[in-house]
């Protein structure tokens, strides 16, 4: 006789346990098999050879729970005590027939009990099995003369009464144990009895000295997932790309939905944790059972933006922006970041994940800030590295970890940012483009924190005023030279005018000087040499009732 006892089999594609063919008789008993995706938890495929008996099993999440088939004259097959939950057909019939099948508890599947075809395998005996919340207790083409009497009260009354199938919720706890009223107690076939001597209970059937499902596992909890939050912190956003980086290629139960909408989504847990110990289907953002560089896409659809903000570590790595010491409106500014440690390399470096702050008035809104990793040490983009950033309200959040489970040493660049300043300032001002770190977390392969500390940096944009573009701004009537002067200004007129008055203005809206002119006044030096260098607004009159200002410059 081939045994297949006391197993916990689970996570599979194919058939979780199966005798076939020519097997002598089988005895499968005391298992517990579960996700066995689409398929068949227990197989019991019998032709023209020994008999086969499955009992006191627990098994849910599969296509179909326990699979019969037996073909021939001599086979049979005794389907008893087991506890069949949570899968598209909880017992399923295709041989000859013959088939006994009793004290079951069969709950919570798309189907209860189904039969291939309705001239083909009809159980010989249906009996003393519980049915509940099944969408379907019995497929259309199941043959229920054979059901016994679907009865589900007692004639007198009596508890120690047998019944016959029942179809009422089985009152079981986490351990598949009746509780206080259950249905199942002493509610079996009377010919037989459990290990205490008592009346068979529908269900389980175990001898506590030599079972091993005595205290059998509870089934795996199916909290629900939000597609994108892949640490469980339930927040999409950069952080999350680290979680599906360091378990790149991990497997476990796809979920019932194959989706990226943000919903909670029940999901079966996977059994092993992340570093913070939160489930590893959350980082199987897709819900396919994988965790790969695809599930980083949920990311990006859900993003939520929340500030972060984060208190630097005093570690020897040190995250520092670098970025020129000038520019001018209109070009493009590449932002390096730099992952260093100042006596050389930052060891053993997985990943990292920031937010960088910085002044949206200096910054094109209608050019895309770029982000690139083309010249990073951490590795190559698509090759052994991911990476991801979202733009938003005067922040770019950026993160990049490698995929290989290996981490790397080094130091320089890991990142590049590259934004395109605004096309103009207000004529000779400058302005400091600050950026800014935020919040920043730089991990090992195990997920643990390196301790970092980050520093900043600023760019001085100048807005450059040349004396021939002032020149150009000049009334066709009126000349000033020099133009910048050191000590004074000549004004000249080159048409008659009414006179008024002539003011020197800082660019803060200050007078530093004024002077009447008479009308028709053809020529006037102005005196500059004790006002501090820099550009002033030169207004005076030009013609009837007329005034012009000029942008100057004093050295």
């Amino acid at each position: 006789m081939a045994e297949i006892v006391c197993n916990r089999v689970y996570n599979g594609s194919i058939r979780g346990i199966y005798t076939f063919l020519g097997t002598a008789d089988a005895y499968i008993a005391e298992n517990e098999v579960f996700n066995i995706f689409n398929s068949i938890g227990i197989r019991a495929y019998q032709y023209n050879s020994g008999d086969v008996v499955i009992e006191n099993n627990i098994v849910s999440e599969c296509g179909i729970g326990i699979g019969e088939t037996t073909v021939g004259s001599s086979p049979t097959c005794l389907i008893r005590n087991n506890i069949v939950f949570d899968n598209g057909i909880g017992l399923s019939f295709w041989g000859d027939g013959g088939s006994e099948v009793e004290m079951n508890v069969v709950y919570g599947n798309d189907i209860g009990l189904n039969q291939y075809e309705a001239s083909s395998g009809t159980p010989s005996e249906v009996s003393y099995n519980l049915l509940y919340d099944n969408q379907e207790d019995f497929s259309s083409a199941f043959n229920l003369a054979f059901g016994g009497q679907l009865i589900t009260v007692n004639g007198n009354g009596d508890s120690t009464d047998a019944y016959f199938n029942l179809f009422r919720d089985p009152l079981i706890d986490s351990n598949y144990v009746p509780q206080v009223g259950s249905p199942l107690v002493n509610a079996g076939n009377p010919a037989q009895v459990d290990p205490d001597g008592s009346m068979r209970n529908i269900g389980l059937s175990l001898d506590p000295n030599a079972s091993c499902l005595v205290a059998a596992p509870p089934a795996l909890p199916r909290t629900p997932v939000y597609p994108g939050d892949a640490n469980g912190d339930s927040i999409a956003d950069v952080w999350d790309l680290l979680s599906i980086g360091v378990h790149q290629g991990r497997t476990g139960p796809a979920r019932d939905s194959v989706s990226t909408v943000w919903a909670p989504q029940p999901a079966l847990d996977w059994g092993t944790s992340q570093a913070s110990g939160v489930d590893l289907k959350h980082a199987d953002c897709d819900g396919n059972g994988i965790i790969e560089m695809i599930d980083a896409q949920a990311i990006a659809q859900n993003y939520q933006w929340m500030p972060r903000q984060g208190v630097p570590a005093n570690g020897q790595a040190q995250l520092s922006i670098d970025v020129p010491v000038s520019a001018l409106p209109g070009d493009t500014l590449t932002v390096s970041l730099r992952l260093n440690q100042p006596n050389g390399e930052v060891e053993d470096v997985y990943g990292l994940a920031l937010s960088i702050a910085y002044d949206e008035a200096y910054i094109n809104p209608d050019a895309a800030i770029a982000f690139d990793v083309q010249n990073s040490w951490l590795g190559a983009d698509g090759n052994n590295l991911m990476s991801m950033h979202h733009v938003e309200q005067g922040r770019v959040d950026l993160s990049i970890v490698r995929t290989e489970q290996i981490a790397i040493s080094g130091e320089g660049i890991v990142a590049e940012l590259r934004f395109v300043i605004v096309d103009s300032l207000p004529l000779g001002s400058t302005a400091h483009l600050m950026f800014d770190i935020q919040a920043a977390d730089v991990i090992h392969n195990d997920e643990s924190l390196i301790p970092t500390s980050w520093v900043g940096g600023s760019t001085r944009v100048d807005q450059v005023v040349t004396p021939t573009s002032i020149l150009d701004a000049a009334s066709s009537s009126v000349k000033v030279f020099p133009n910048p002067a050191t000590d004074r200004f000549t004004v000249q007129w080159e048409q008659t005018h009414e006179g008024g008055e002539l003011m020197l203005v800082d660019l803060t809206g200050r007078t530093q000087l004024a002077q009447n002119v008479t009308p028709n006044q053809m020529e006037l030096q102005l005196e500059v040499s004790t006002l501090p260098s820099g550009f002033y607004w030169l207004r005076m009159p030009v013609g009837k009732g007329e005034n012009r200002a000029l942008l100057i410059q004093i050295e």
